[in-house]
């Protein structure tokens, strides 16, 4: 990297030193000459239990962290080269200031995050520690600081990843204490960071093994718990088990959330075994949980934190590695579905998991996005999900998730214009107003109602309405009170619809639409500047244009019968033997302007082949026959003959190729 403006980077810059002699020299600006000898102080928060007594803990921390901050402060105020000589060649500085930090800072999820921030005498002191420390490491995270003042970035690099300022498990502690909507410097250091360092990246492959094999222990430590007695139980060490579960969660979650990049760069493996390790573990460990609530209540909102955060760490993982990838492709889509496909037999992670994150939802999405999605996949998820969700009392329709009409075609036809909407992406105010059109007077909550246990689709609904098949218990919303308007405008008393007097008034606008919609289809839905306009003061011109005839010879006319000649050419010749073409166009009446397909087929095939005689010079002009079969096995092949072969072979191929093309995209 040339020098910006002819200041040359840190790591070529020289400066002049003057040593206790007196002798001056010019040595590098990076030099462990800057590092003083002294010993530093490391961070630590006092123990709550201790801070009413009598004892002198809150002064020795306030002196302790006094000095703590005179360090922080210190390193921000040395220029340029000594700040990277003394973080570079000082591991204490690392080790011992920043890490410990990093480590023992109280996080905000915590219990006791709260009462430290609120003490009179703890709290300011910990915020102004709490913004010193993300100021060093931003100012780690930055090569160039002004144009005098800068590192090449390649060196950069190196200086942070070998001396370990930045890692994928520093990253995560600086996202747990630093994470929020407002922080907008976070996101831009952590992306400078792995950006310009892509070896962070491959610490990933150590550290979710790690995550995973640490959840896995503090799954079983929980069970070992609620298998002994319960007098046995100690709320401390409880307290203690969901603090490590809900950090390590809520550590990774805030990562990603930072910068969701980093979850498409987890192999698939350990990412496909992290995800179904928090399926697994959120199932069997909320059971275990629940008991422990009924004799610790003071735990329930920790638990129910915990839950929340596991949740949102899985669709994380799950969406951004799948469905919110810039290269999403059908084996994103594959791997979405295998992954759920998994979770399965887990009925409260999956209750939980549809809850928030709807799986409808996530089907709209890919629909709206052209994504061609197999409806059995669908339907087999959505009938899964459904059970899950009986289990807990939560009752849903078979057709919830998948709508009868679904259509590939019309899909497809949607996807090409972002104005539209797939089939299934209908809120409930059109489901709603849809139905509201053939009835009026029927009652919102109803309607809402039967929308609900039918999927919001309204043509089923509708249909269970005529029908009569909605469910019994849906009965209690069939009377309902509404407001009527007299001829005055003014509203009148209040009357009850019976529900006999509903279903004719649904089968009167329903067949009054229906009668609409069949005149509607009698229209065309091509627009009116694409369809041809014949007047009829003009005379028709029966002059036909052959120019591009040959071009369509072979292809189906539009009132071509359906079962078609196997030896097309034998039958044209023997109409051209029954036909008198010549009499035929002196005596075609001008009123029959459209000529039998079959006659147009013949004169175009004739036409045909008077053309290829004309180009060849006349004579037969039929295909030559070629020798693709050649001498017997063993005694060798002329070289016309193998090159006969790969011609049929390569024609073949293209052929059936080219048709099964064409049948794909017809059907």
């Amino acid at each position: 990297m040339a020098a910006t403006g002819g200041f040359p980077p840190l790591e070529q810059r020289m400066v002049e030193l003057t040593f206790d002699n007196g002798k001056k020299t010019k040595v590098s600006a990076l030099n462990k000459h800057y590092v003083p000898n002294f010993k530093y102080v490391s961070f630590y928060m006092p123990a709550l239990d201790t801070l009413d007594d009598e004892s002198s803990t809150l002064d020795d921390w306030v002196e302790q962290m006094n000095l703590f901050r005179d360090d922080l402060r210190w390193l921000l105020r040395l220029p340029h080269h000594k700040f990277w000589s003394v973080l570079t060649f000082s591991e204490e500085v690392s080790d011992t200031v920043l890490t410990s930090f990093l480590l023992r800072a109280p996080r905000n999820h915590e219990p006791e995050f709260h009462q430290y921030a609120i003490h009179p005498i703890i709290g300011p002191i910990y915020e102004q520690l709490h913004d010193l420390i993300f100021r060093i490491f931003m100012r780690l995270a930055t090569f160039k600081e002004s144009k005098e003042e800068h590192i090449t970035p390649s060196k950069w690099a190196s200086l942070i990843y070998d001396n370990y300022f930045f890692d994928i498990p520093k990253l995560m502690d600086l996202c747990a204490l630093y994470e929020s909507k407002k922080n907008r410097l976070l996101p831009q250091m952590v992306e400078n960071v792995l950006k310009h360092e892509p070896r962070h990246l491959e610490g990933l492959s150590i550290v979710i093994p790690l995550i995973t094999e640490k959840w896995e222990e503090l799954s079983k430590e929980l069970k070992t718990f609620t298998k002994g007695s319960k007098n046995q139980w100690v709320e401390s060490k409880l307290s203690q088990l969901i603090r490590f579960s809900t950090d390590q969660a809520l550590s990774l979650l805030k990562l990603l959330r930072t910068y969701p990049p980093i979850a498409t760069k987890i192999e698939k493996h350990n990412l496909h075994e992290l995800l179904l390790v928090i399926a697994l573990m959120y199932e069997e460990d909320v059971d275990e949980w629940k008991k422990i609530i009924l004799k610790f209540p003071a735990l329930e909102s920790r638990v129910n934190g915990w839950r929340v955060h596991m949740i949102n760490l899985f669709r994380l993982l799950l969406a951004t590695s799948t469905l919110d990838a810039k290269e999403s492709n059908q084996n994103g889509i594959d791997d979405f579905f295998g992954v759920l496909s998994n979770c399965l037999e887990m009925n409260s992670f999956l209750h939980d998991y549809e809850q928030t994150y709807p799986f409808r939802k996530d089907i709209q999405t890919l629909l709206s996005r052209g994504v061609d999605v197999d409806k059995t996949r669908i339907e087999y998820l959505g009938n899964a999900i459904n059970t899950a969700l009986e289990v807990f009392g939560v009752r849903r329709s078979s057709d919830h998730f998948v709508n009868p009409s679904f259509d590939r075609q019309e899909l497809g036809a949607c996807s090409l214009d972002s104005g539209l909407d797939s089939p299934l992406q209908i809120d409930m105010g059109i489901a709603l107003s849809q139905v509201k059109d053939l009835l009026p007077d029927l009652p919102d909550t109803y309607i809402q109602r039967c929308l609900e246990e039918y999927g919001y689709n309204t043509e089923n609904t509708i249909n269970a309405l005529l029908e009569g098949t909605v469910p019994n218990s849906l009965d209690t919303f069939k009377e309902n009170k509404l407001v009527v308007l007299n001829s005055t405008g003014r509203s009148s008393d209040t009357v009850n619809i019976p529900s006999k007097e509903i279903k004719a008034k649904v089968l009167e606008a329903y067949n009054r639409q229906q009668l609409q919609a069949e005149e509607e289809t009698t229209q065309s839905h091509i627009h009116h500047s694409l369809l041809p306009t014949f007047n009829e003061d003009i005379e028709y011109d029966d002059e036909y244009d052959d120019t591009y005839d040959e071009l369509g010879v072979g292809m189906s006319e539009p009132d071509a019968p359906a079962i078609k000649p196997l030896n097309i050419k034998g039958s044209i010749r023997k109409m051209e033997e029954e036909i008198d073409y010549e009499e035929i166009e002196t005596n075609q009446n001008r009123e029959n302007f459209v000529e039998d397909p079959a006659v147009l087929r013949a004169q175009a095939e004739r036409r045909h082949q008077t053309h290829i005689q004309q180009r060849s010079g006349g004579g037969n002009n039929l295909p030559k026959e070629r020798d693709v079969v050649g001498r017997a096995k063993g005694h060798g092949q002329e070289k016309e003959v193998v090159l006969n072969r790969r011609k049929k072979e390569e024609s073949g191929a293209h052929n059936r190729r080219n048709r099964s093309d064409f049948k794909r995209r017809e059907f």
